[in-house]
């Protein structure tokens, strides 16, 4: 085999190893510019994480430096729960019969002002002039989480909207009812009462 020959069979091997290895040259610079970028991720997850754990420390510290008497007492707290007067029945669907009973709901701080007090509600509806288990005509309990989407507020009046069908639980004969409250605070665990006669109209 003569030089020229030998010289063009290396070179062909060359250029084979060089095409080769340039994919395997682009995979390892992928790899790195990615782990490039995790690092730089993760660089800026720990500073931000370092961030809040400063931001956690000095509200701990803070709420140490208080006593827990005063803490609650600088809260608005729950003095007193009271159903609105526009608590009753009405006819929604305008077919002449008041099949919904909406109950307004209005819980007071100690200074006298409506607040939007966090609890559970137990709602009962009662026909007195019944006796037993026939008297309790209906019964609705609400979680915090779910009374927290019926506050509502109108001029000068914020208060609890709870609005119930009770069609079939009514009777020409009922003109007199009772509604119930029992308000459980999620603050101090006190649980307030309330009762309201309402009438009807039909």
């Amino acid at each position: 085999m003569n030089n020229r020959v030998l010289a063009i069979i290396v070179g062909a091997a060359l250029l084979f190893m060089a095409g080769c290895q340039e994919p395997q040259q682009d995979s390892a610079w992928t790899k790195i510019s990615q782990l490039e970028d995790e690092r730089a991720y993760l660089k800026e997850t720990i500073a931000d994480l370092r961030l809040q754990n400063k931001q956690l420390n000095e509200q701990f510290q803070n709420l140490a430096n208080l006593e827990g008497k005063i803490r609650i007492e600088l809260l608005a707290n729950l003095e007193r729960i009271a159903i609105d007067k526009r608590s009753g029945f009405f006819d929604k669907d305008d077919d002449g019969t008041e099949e919904t009973l909406i109950t307004y709901i209005k819980t007071y701080d100690d200074a006298g002002d409506v607040i939007k007090a966090a609890g559970d509600i137990n709602l009962q509806l009662w026909d007195l002039s019944k006796k037993g288990n026939e008297a309790l005509l209906g019964e609705w309990n609400v979680t915090a989480k779910e009374l927290k989407q019926m506050w509502m507020g109108m001029m000068m009046t914020d208060y609890y909207r709870l609005s119930y069908n009770v069609a079939s639980k009514l009777n020409d004969k009922q003109k007199e009812l009772t509604i119930k409250v029992k308000f459980t605070d999620y603050l101090t665990g006190k649980v307030f009462q309330q009762q309201k006669v309402v009438k009807r109209s039909n």
